[in-house]
């Protein structure tokens, strides 16, 4: 968790030192970063396992809601002075301590990333440096732990709004809803259903 507010942090102030290298127009070629807050981030599991012989049985649901630091990267291309279309990745990363992680009796301290890579229109219903801004995104799904390969990824999509108070730095709350599936474990599937809201601020070089 360290590490990674760390490394947000650095790429935020990385983005607002790039502003200078920009031409202060949305039009072009757009590069931001975002660190804040993840209020909720909410995983729900149905666990299945197979028989062996084609037959698939329901094992149960497993949920949770835990809270931690959520991350954001995003590049692409303003076409006018309102509008960008934009690949973003938008991350919550949080962490469980003393989790029985495999039933064995031992405990682990786990840390969890889960989030959704999205290609995002962001619309700015203002001039720069004062305006409100909206977006919607859709994409792939992300789930990862420190002790297991990320699941495969499944349909995702992101929404968001927020204000633009200067004209790089902007805040804004962002919903994000994705499907991954577990299946490194042979004859047992989780179907994940993973949801984040989060509090970005985000700095956006143009």
């Amino acid at each position: 968790m360290k590490k990674a507010a760390v490394l947000a942090l650095a790429l935020v102030i990385g983005v607002v030192g790039a502003v200078q290298g920009f031409d202060g127009e949305r039009k072009g070629f757009v590069l931001g970063g975002g660190i804040g807050y993840a209020s909720s981030v909410k995983t729900t599991v149905d666990v299945s396992a197979s028989s062996g012989f084609g037959d698939q049985f329901y094992l149960g649901t497993l949920e949770n809601d835990e809270k931690g630091l959520a991350g954001q990267l995003m590049f692409g291309f303003g076409w006018d002075d309102r509008n960008m279309l934009v690949l973003e990745s938008n991350v919550a990363v949080y962490s469980i301590n003393d989790l029985n992680l495999y039933g064995d009796g031992f405990l682990y301290d786990v840390q969890f990333a889960q989030g959704v890579g999205t290609v995002s229109w962001y619309h700015y219903w203002g001039g720069r440096g004062s305006s409100i801004f909206t977006a919607i995104g859709g994409g792939l799904g992300y789930f990862d732990t420190d002790y297991t390969d990320p699941n495969d990824y499944d349909f995702a999509w992101l929404a968001a709004i927020g204000y633009e108070f200067t004209a790089h730095l902007q805040l804004g709350v962002y919903y994000t809803s994705g499907k991954t599936v577990f299946t490194e474990v042979p004859g047992l599937q989780g179907d994940f259903t993973q949801t984040n809201l989060s509090v970005l601020l985000s700095a956006v070089a143009f």
